[in-house]
């Protein structure tokens, strides 16, 4: 596993109502190495794609409660 630190220096792409926080976590490398891959096949910041996997997998288990 590797450890990622993710960290934006500078004026923020992202208006104030969505204020970001510093998240480091630990995930498998052969995944790590995908989701890199991907967010240079498709021009998006890993981290665009990080945001977008976590509301993924938010909505999915809200429809499952329902």
């Amino acid at each position: 596993m590797q450890v990622f630190f993710i960290e934006i220096k500078g004026k923020s792409a992202y208006p104030k109502s969505m204020a970001k926080k510093n998240l480091s976590t630990k995930i498998d490398n052969d995944l790590q190495k995908e989701i890199k891959k991907l967010a240079i096949d498709l021009e998006r910041p890993f981290n665009a794609l990080l945001e977008e996997a976590i509301q993924d997998i938010l909505k999915k288990y809200k429809k499952s409660k329902k």
